[in-house]
């Protein structure tokens, strides 16, 4: 049995609930997508989504950048990993 622990928070909208797996699995996806599609480059990142490159947005590149790396270890399979991602970029 695999374990995967990030920092996840709900919006309002969710009524206080529980996350579903599926919802944060989702969220991880999208975020790790970005972190993809710039190659792990802080600045390209900051680029793509019109982040201004400040300490800031560093703090979230690193944090975004280490949840990815635990998610890619946590489905272990290549092919698992970019189906996930394919939902991460809506694909």
């Amino acid at each position: 049995r695999r374990k995967l622990e990030v920092p996840y928070s709900l919006v309002k909208s969710h009524g206080g609930r529980p996350p579903l797996a599926e919802e944060v699995l989702e969220c991880l996806a999208i975020d790790a997508n970005t972190f993809e599609s710039a190659a792990g480059n802080f600045k390209t990142w900051c680029a793509e989504f019109g982040y201004p490159e400040d300490a800031r947005a560093h703090r979230l590149h690193d944090r975004i950048g280490g949840d990815t790396l635990r998610l890619r270890k946590f489905i272990g399979k290549a092919e698992d990993y970019k189906a996930l991602l394919a939902i991460g970029s809506g694909r």
